[in-house]
């Protein structure tokens, strides 16, 4: 190499502590971000509050001692604040290190003692075949490209400095990725589906559907109630229509089973049975038998708006309109074929399995919500659902509206006394008459 090239650059400790953060490998990077990920995973999945905040803290206590541990490392490397020469002339490369109350360093060594280049910006990195024995150049981007070419020359080989950038960025995006997706969980939703959940940690709540238009004739009013008792969940809901009773349903969930027993309107049992269920199933029935279609549950379990339906923010409400019309019909297909046992299904023909469970039995025209949340607690739900069907079209809009439990408690006692006796079809109840 007959050209010479020479460079001159103040260090310090922070330009240390930058030059040793590039030479550290991608590889390295990812493997001391891999627990800090796994560590806010936990926290993003696990439900209670102070395991999230444990794991939380963990996670980011490791990404501060890697990065402590690079400033330390690189502190070790520089003592104080200097300036480095380096010149490159005739196959030779001459560093001079001066650093304050120091002895001035000088190292000549052969172009050959280095095996490796790499580019990023201003700065060149010659990497050494012996460590230590980096060294960095600065100059113009055409200098360093001049100079990169005399070098390859030379047998050195290019590595890619965008690379190695895009890699670490990759990393820490990871990181605040992860660290917010975790964070975010300890402030749940409270304008969608945390809102509603909310009821849950009230123990209880009332709840009215009004129809302003349905296909099934007898009703156009529901009033459901919801409480807690101990270890067991009880239901009561009331169907009206024109302001008179058509029928009552008493529901008490425990180890996992719900035992219905229904009643007409003269409070005689015309039906008894018992079914597993999801507590939350159980807890928030009087609004999925209206609204289930508007939510989704996420890989943690947890209840979330639909994807499904396209959603907007307007203040206290949450509006959603139907968009993707085929995962709402598949969604509705695998529902109505959950209805059945697995005996009822095999007793059907094809054809009939065929024609029941056919997707042009549910074909969405319009579908939206609007939710109204305050305080962090659902108010109300406006429904409108138009569908066809082999057997026309139906359509079903009105509203639901939330509130504290407004149910007596002679009335919750007698509720609860019910399934404490011998109860059998036929059996007058005058008290829910």
């Amino acid at each position: 190499m007959n050209e010479k090239f020479q460079c001159e650059y103040a260090i310090d400790k922070r330009w240390a502590e930058a030059m040793f953060w590039r030479r550290v490998p991608v590889q390295t990077v990812f493997a001391s971000a891999l627990f800090p990920l796994v560590l806010f995973g936990l926290a993003w999945y696990v439900k209670a509050t102070w395991l999230k905040i444990l794991c939380l803290l963990c996670g980011l206590g490791l990404v501060i001692w890697n990065v402590v541990a690079i400033g330390r490392q690189a502190a070790k490397e520089i003592q104080g604040s200097g300036h480095v020469e380096v010149t490159i002339e005739n196959d030779e490369v001459r560093s001079v290190l001066t650093l304050e109350n120091q002895p001035e360093k000088r190292v000549t060594q052969p172009l050959s003692r280095f095996g490796a280049f790499r580019q990023n910006g201003k700065w060149l990195l010659l990497e050494g075949t012996d460590q230590p024995g980096d060294l960095y150049v600065c100059g113009s981007s055409s200098e360093l490209h001049k100079l990169g070419a005399l070098f390859k020359k030379r047998g050195l080989m290019e590595r890619s400095g965008w690379s190695d950038t895009l890699g670490k960025g990759m990393a820490l995006v990871l990181l605040i990725a992860g660290f917010a997706m975790a964070v975010s969980t300890l402030f749940p939703d409270r304008t969608g589906a945390g809102a509603l959940m909310a009821w849950e940690k009230q123990g209880g709540y009332t709840v009215h559907t009004r129809w302003t238009q349905t296909d099934v004739d007898d009703r156009d009013v529901q009033t459901a109630s919801v409480w807690t008792d101990g270890d067991r969940l009880y239901r009561v809901e009331r169907l009206e229509k024109d302001g008179e009773t058509t029928q009552i349903e008493l529901s008490r969930f425990h180890d996992n089973t719900e035992k219905v027993i229904r009643l007409d309107a003269k409070g005689k049992v015309k039906l008894i049975e018992e079914a597993e269920i999801a507590k939350t199933d159980f807890f928030f029935a009087p609004v999925f038998q209206t609204c289930w279609e508007m939510f989704e549950q996420d890989m943690r379990g947890n209840m979330e708006l639909s994807p499904a339906f396209s959603w907007r923010t307007e203040g206290n409400q949450t509006i959603g309109e139907l968009r993707d019309f085929e995962h709402w019909t598949q969604r509705r297909l695998r529902r109505e074929k959950a209805a059945y046992t697995q005996s009822q299904l095999n007793a059907m023909s094809l054809t009939e399995r065929m024609e029941r469970f056919s997707t042009s039995q549910f074909v969405p025209v319009r579908v939206t919500y609007t939710l109204d949340a305050q305080e962090g607690l659902m108010r109300s739900i406006a429904f409108d659902a138009l569908i066809n069907g082999k057997q026309g079209k139906t359509q079903e809009r009105g509203t639901i509206d939330f509130e504290p439990l407004a149910l007596p408690e002679d009335v919750k006692e007698e509720v609860e006394a019910v399934f404490e006796q011998d109860v059998r079809h036929g059996d007058s109840m005058p008290a829910f008459s």
